[in-house]
């Protein structure tokens, strides 16, 4: 024990550090193991066998580094004491941490209240925050809550992977006074480029070299986002090692010793880290760049794994959580595929170099943001290989320049309007995305052995088929993994105070939406649209990428209001509607259809269409254009022997008509009639039917009092379990052959 004891005192010392070199790096193989196993990947646990083959004196030392890492990220996720919510408005003492966003009308950023960490949202542009003031607000502290749609963004874990359990919403906010924070310099750097440089060039300056974007056109980043050259405006390794090369060069043209130069450009590293904020990118590559000088002139002989391992213990010892971010997990993933391929690019010529690093950086991030993102740009290599060059060898010097010599803004401002130009030119083509859908992590991490075996069989073989097969591998991972759904799913989305339901055939056959909901209470907000919190993600992250029919039942705002993004997003087929006299909405989604190619049919009482394996009757009466609600197209849905049945908006008095029309079976689920009104869903009605489950899609505190104690009143009596998404949030049927499970979002 003693020996042991003294070899681990040993590893701080100089002369150890230069016999662990190359060794270090398998300390963080330890952590990565004790994080993917604590996410429960207990299949991983047999890999510990290998760090007793490679040290068999030494392997006690890393599984202690393994144990700890568990243990380090365990005690990081505990929830620590928040105050008391009660709900009410109060007035807070906060302290500004880091100002997060600024937009035209809000400004997003992290305070601190009574030693509380708290994300803020100011509703107005000024006056403008700046870390290190202390303010008074007047708002109400709340925990965010989980997304009650399958696969949407969860702020809730975002904000916990950061620390931060609460937030804060104010549009109350006085400036007590303005104390010295390390970070205001980002900002007060950014409103000197603000104020010195034409508004397009000054929004370059900014991202390039100081990482804020607030400036950048809402245009303009959608355009780098549909390219996949987004992360050429969010500071990164690329950046840096192109200014401290810039400076390098221009210290050794004044004639500076080597020694000056290295302490000159640590100093830089240091200051860079501020004037950007402090971003996980910058902070790794900076830590590297700085230890990379350090090591050579200490001739401590550490390799670029060595340098890459102590920046990642470091980050993951005073800060566990990190390993959640995206943004950590892109940088030093990517950094650890670039740095393990360095032995393939050393024969081969500067073109081949760039194609290889693009392609490997390219398929290295697939893993990471389809995880996030659920899709994949397919011409996101191109853009990469013939666009990025462009901007960072020509644009990137060009803004440097500016930056310290303003008189050529002009001239630099003429060339990123013609550079923006290209990239609008080239955007059609280059702007090809694939659905693959969500992936867990035990994908993830398979993805990710694939692209690292793949660069060491290449390295060893030199042959161009491994590429081809570590594609082939992805594109069938990715497919099968989409693909692998053996039941039918029924899903009553929460859409607030509308309706929208999803029916998916196994293995994604086929795909029927129901209305699209859309939410009243937004109809005169300056953006009502619904469809990015709703349908577009549960849809993505489902893997969904043809809609073979799109029924509208009746044209209320609370039903067919996402219909024109969701048909512009994804390829719908068929559009089905009712007989019932088109207004002025319905008009323009039937044009919208028609543009883009659909078939649009007419729905008609008893009419029978087949999709998959679901089979879709019209029972709805006669239309008698009295009352939309009534007109509401009514169908039964029947899927391996499960029968649904969705009513639109009908009510009294289309119920009798349905009941004596139609001989009905009983029914797994009857989605209420209405929201729940007090005109629908009477006890004649809902007792004929037979019904196992009742699903009412209501949104939370909403204006028309729905659900209303009439319904109750039945169901209770007829013994029928009661769904509601404003209480369950989502919920979701998966069907198998003889059996069926019900899902709620967020679970319970």
């Amino acid at each position: 024990m003693l020996e042991r004891w003294r070899i681990f005192v040993n590893l701080f010392n100089l002369d150890s550090l230069k016999k662990t070199r190359q060794h270090v790096i398998y300390a963080v193989f330890a952590i990565v193991l004790g994080i993917l196993i604590y996410e429960g990947l207990w299949l991983l646990l047999p890999l510990l066998a290998c760090f007793y083959s490679r040290f068999p004196k030494h392997y006690w030392l890393f599984l202690l580094v393994f144990t700890l890492s568990i243990a380090h990220l365990h005690f990081a996720q505990q929830a620590p004491l928040m105050p008391y919510l009660d709900g009410q408005q109060t007035t807070y003492t906060a302290e500004i941490i880091h100002v997060r966003r600024r937009t035209e009308d809000r400004q997003t950023a992290v305070v601190s209240i009574d030693n509380t960490r708290v994300f803020m949202t100011f509703r107005h542009a000024y006056p403008r925050l700046i870390p290190g003031q202390r303010v008074e607000i007047t708002g109400t502290l709340t925990q965010p809550s989980e997304p009650t749609v399958p696969h949407r963004f969860n702020f809730r874990t975002f904000l916990r992977h950061q620390n931060i359990q609460l937030t804060v919403h104010t549009s109350e906010l006085a400036i007590l006074e303005t104390n010295f924070s390390p970070w205001r310099f980002q900002h007060d750097l950014a409103d000197w480029v603000r104020d010195r440089f034409p508004i397009r060039t000054a929004s370059y300056l900014q991202a390039f070299f100081l990482g804020v974007r607030d400036d950048m056109a809402e245009e303009t980043l959608s355009l780098y986002s549909d390219l996949g050259m987004l992360h050429v405006l969010a500071i990164s390794g690329v950046h840096v090692t192109l200014l401290t090369g810039y400076l390098r060069n221009a210290l050794k043209r004044i004639g500076l010793m080597d020694v000056l130069i290295d302490g000159l450009l640590v100093l830089f590293c240091l200051v860079f880290i501020f004037a950007t904020g402090g971003s996980v990118s910058i902070i790794r590559a900076c830590t590297m760049a700085m230890l990379a000088m350090i090591n050579r002139r200490a001739k401590l002989g550490l390799s670029s794994f060595d340098i890459f391992a102590m920046v990642f213990i470091v980050n993951f010892v005073f800060n566990p959580l990190i390993v959640y971010q995206r943004g950590f997990q892109f940088s030093y993933w990517i950094s650890f595929v670039l740095i393990c391929t360095r032995p393939i690019l050393r024969n081969q010529t500067p073109l081949q170099a760039r194609i290889t690093i693009v392609f490997l950086a390219r398929m290295a991030a697939i893993p990471i943001s389809v995880a996030s993102g659920y899709e994949i740009n397919v011409t996101s290599y191109l853009s990469n290989l013939i666009l990025v060059p462009l901007l960072m060898q020509i644009i990137f010097p060009a803004l440097l320049v500016t930056l310290f010599l303003p008189f050529f803004a002009p001239l630099t401002d003429h060339m990123l309007q013609l550079f923006e130009t290209l990239t609008h030119f080239f955007q059609p083509f280059l702007n090809v995305n694939v659905i693959v859908g969500s992936i867990e992590l035990p994908v993830v991490v398979l993805l990710m052995s694939a692209l690292l075996a793949s660069c060491y069989f290449y390295e060893k073989h030199q042959k161009l088929w491994l590429r081809l097969a570590l594609i082939g591998l992805y594109v069938f991972v990715l497919e099968t993994n989409r693909l692998w759904q053996p039941d039918t799913v029924i899903t009553f989305l929460d859409v607030g105070q509308g309706d929208s339901v999803v029916i998916r055939s196994p293995h994604q056959s086929c795909t029927v939406i129901i209305d699209t909901g859309g939410d009243v209470s937004r109809i005169h907000s300056e953006n009502p649209a619904i469809f990015s919190q709703t349908l577009e993600p549960y849809l993505l992250g489902s893997g969904v990428r043809n809609i073979d029919f799109l029924i509208l039942t009746h044209e209320h705002y609370d039903h067919i209001a996402e219909a024109i993004p969701l048909m512009q997003r994804f390829n719908v087929r068929h559009l089905i509607i009712s007989e019932a006299e088109q207004g002025v909405h319905m008009q323009e989604i039937v044009a919208v259809a028609e543009g883009l190619g659909m078939a649009i049919h007419v729905a008609r009482p008893l009419d029978v269409f087949y999709c998959g394996n679901q089979v879709y009757t019209f029972i709805h009466d006669e239309v008698h254009h009295l009352d939309v609600n009534e007109d509401s197209l009514v169908m039964t849905v029947e899927a391996n022997g499960f029968n649904v049945l969705l009513t639109g908006d009908i009510g009294h008095v289309t119920e009798p008509a349905i009941l004596a029309n139609n001989h009905l079976p009983y029914f797994h689920i009857y989605q209420v009639a209405h929201h729940g009104s007090r005109h629908s869903n009477s006890l004649a009605f809902v007792e004929a039917l037979n019904i196992h489950y009742a699903v009412v899609q209501v949104g939370r505190r909403n204006l028309y009092g729905h659900p209303h104690e009439a319904l109750f009143d039945v169901v209770d009596l007829l013994g029928i379990p009661l769904l509601s998404n404003a209480e369950h949030g989502t919920v979701s049927f998966r069907i198998q052959q003889e059996s069926y499970q019900i899902y709620v979002w967020p679970f319970d």
